[in-house]
C-alpha cells in the first residue's frame, strides 16, 4: 500500500490519499508503507501487516519545530482497504431464473426472478438490487466490473472483525464461479482523507495501526515537506513582475527584481533537494522563512 499527500492548488488544505485500488478477494494482501511524493520514509515495526487485522488506524504529526504536534484522525474515520468485501462471477443464464445473495446468513439484495439472460444487463439488475436493499444490520454495497464479475463491499464493518464471512449464492438456472466464498479484506475504493491547511515547514507523520484489541500491530513515520504557500507567493510574484516594469506590479520601482526572485527560488530548490535526500538538518527553518521573505518583497520601496 503506499500513500500521496497532495496540496490543494490553493494551500486550503490536503489530500491524504491510498493509491492501492482493488484489492483481490482471494488473497490477503500486505500493508507496506512506500516513500511517495519525495517523502522520507523510516518506517518503524514490522513492514508488512495483515489488512484483515488493522481494526484502527491513528494518524498524528509533529511539526519540525519539535513543539506543534497534532492529531489528524483516530479509530475508524480511514482504514485504507480493510472493509470486508467478495466478487460473485456470473457464468450463464437460462431463460428461467432468480438468484438470491447472502453474506453471513443475511440477504443483502430482495430476490431476483426472470433476469435477463444476457449477463451484463443481468449484473447490472443485481447491483441496483443490492445498492437498493437496506438492511437492519451491515448494509453492502456494489459495482459492476464487466465480464460477469460483481463486486460487493460494506464500509459499516472493517478490520479483523469483517473478514471471513460466509458468502451465499442461492440460484436457479443460473451458474457462478465466485472465486471465494468467504469475504475478504480491501476495497474497490481509493480512500481518501482531506487535511485543513497546513503552514509551510516539514512534518513528520506518524501512522498506528491497532488490531480490534486495540493492540499495537506496527508504528511508521514518514517525514512531508509543506512549502506550498511559499511557492503560491513566489509565483504570483513571478506573475506581477512579468505583467509590469516596475518590480512586483505595484509601482514600486526596482524592488522584486530578477535577482531577488532567482535567490528564493534557488532556496526553495535546494531546500526541496536536501529533503529528497534525507538532509534534514535547517530544512524546517529554511523553509518557515521563506514565505515572509517572498511576503516581503516589496516593503522595502
Amino acid at each position: 500500500m503506499s500513500f500521496v499527500i497532495t496540496p490543494n492548488p490553493l494551500c486550503e488544505g490536503l489530500q491524504f490519499r491510498d493509491t492501492t485500488g482493488v484489492y483481490s478477494a482471494t488473497n490477503d494482501p500486505l500493508y507496506n508503507m512506500l516513500s511517495t511524493n519525495g517523502t522520507g520514509y523510516n518506517g518503524l515495526g514490522p513492514a508488512n501487516i495483515q489488512l484483515s487485522d488493522v481494526a484502527t488506524a491513528n494518524l498524528a504529526y509533529v511539526l519540525g519545530d519539535g513543539i506543534t504536534v497534532a492529531a489528524v484522525f483516530s479509530g475508524t474515520q480511514w482504514l485504507p482497504g480493510v472493509t470486508p468485501h467478495a466478487y460473485l462471477r456470473i457464468d450463464t443464464i437460462a431463460a428461467s431464473n432468480d438468484i438470491d445473495v447472502s453474506i453471513d446468513g443475511n440477504a443483502i439484495m430482495a430476490t431476483l426472478t426472470n433476469i435477463s439472460t444476457d449477463i451484463d444487463v443481468a449484473c447490472a439488475a443485481i447491483v441496483t438490487a443490492i445498492n437498493a436493499y437496506v438492511s437492519l444490520g451491515t448494509q453492502w454495497q456494489a459495482e459492476y466490473l464487466g465480464s460477469g464479475i460483481i463486486h460487493v463491499w460494506t464500509y459499516s464493518v472493517s478490520g479483523d472483525a469483517g473478514n471471513g464471512l460466509t458468502v451465499t449464492l442461492t440460484t436457479t438456472g443460473i451458474t457462478d464461479s465466485s472465486d471465494a466464498t468467504t469475504t475478504g479484506s480491501g476495497n474497490g475504493n481509493i480512500m481518501t482523507y482531506a487535511l485543513p491547511a497546513l503552514v509551510d515547514g516539514m512534518y513528520t507523520f506518524q501512522l498506528d495501526l491497532y488490531d480490534s484489541a486495540q493492540v499495537l500491530l506496527g508504528s511508521f513515520q514518514y517525514e512531508y515537506l509543506h512549502t506550498c504557500n511559499a511557492e503560491k507567493c513566489l509565483a504570483e510574484a513571478i506573475f506581477r513582475k512579468a505583467k509590469s516594469d516596475c518590480g512586483c506590479g505595484g509601482g514600486c520601482s526596482g524592488c522584486a527584481g530578477a535577482e531577488k526572485l532567482a535567490w528564493l527560488h534557488a532556496k526553495l530548490w535546494a531546500v526541496k533537494k536536501q529533503h529528497e535526500n534525507g538532509v534534514y538538518a535547517c530544512v524546517h527553518e529554511v523553509v518557515t522563512k521563506l514565505l515572509s521573505e517572498c511576503q516581503g518583497l516589496c516593503k522595502d520601496c
